[in-house]
């Protein structure tokens, strides 16, 4: 259904016949209303403003320029109606770019202000934060270790690195499924070097070199390498 462009628009005629365009205080609240209705929201997230847009249960952050065009994109898809029939729809379409009354003020933050729940905190950050992400996914494999029962040694002999933490399991006889925590030492980009590794026996691991190594993935995802190892666990 579409909607009267007379919410949005003002239009009167002057004294010489020509049809003025403008925009009154109630206008201007129904496009902030209508901005609210598609999604639009502004928020707060580790003391910073977020822009965003609500998709269902999704939030998907966009641009404040995406915001400030949200309502120029609905002019563009003509899904107005009731339109004087003597008015160029296009001078409509001008008026509205040229006089740009969706600004960032009082109106704009209280018609769109929205506030996350912690789930979605996490989840935009998540979406947002390669930082956040990666920690987030490095603590989901340390839980599974611990679930796994892999036991965890420093690599003295620093055949993975100098001081490089392994985290490994036996499989069978001298087979062992290993895990390479590499970059520990960065600030930031760390991940999980996945190994079948032969020793002779436990008590070297650490300490010498392997008898043999096979390298499964290089950088371990949970959801999607998890199958590639289950059968070793």
């Amino acid at each position: 259904m579409k909607r009267d462009i007379n919410d949005y628009f003002t239009f009167f005629r002057q004294k010489n016949g020509r049809i003025r365009i403008t925009f009154n205080d109630h206008n201007i609240i129904n496009i902030y209303r209508i901005l609210h209705e598609i999604g639009y929201r502004i928020g707060k997230l580790d003391n910073k403003r977020i822009y965003f847009q609500r998709e269902g249960n999704i939030l998907k952050e966009v641009h404040k320029s995406n915001i400030l065009n949200g309502f120029y994109s609905l002019l563009k898809n003509l899904e107005f109606a009731n339109i004087p029939e003597d008015i160029d729809y296009s001078d409509i379409i001008n008026c509205y770019l040229q006089k740009g009354p969706i600004r960032e003020n009082r109106l704009f933050y209280y018609y769109l202000h929205d506030t996350l729940t912690e789930d979605e905190k996490h989840q935009f950050r998540l979406e947002t934060d390669v930082d956040y992400k990666s920690k987030f996914e490095i603590q989901q494999i340390f839980s599974k270790f611990k679930e796994w029962s892999l036991n965890t040694i420093i690599d003295k002999n620093s055949t993975f690195g100098k001081d490089a933490i392994l985290h490994y399991k036996k499989i069978e006889g001298k087979k062992y499924l290993l895990f390479h925590h590499f970059g520990t030492k960065r600030k930031f980009g760390d991940y999980f070097i996945c190994l079948i590794a032969y020793y002779n026996n436990e008590n070297e691991i650490g300490i010498k070199r392997p008898v043999d190594q096979e390298e499964i993935i290089c950088n371990f995802n949970l959801k999607r390498d998890f199958n590639i190892i289950k059968d070793y666990l």
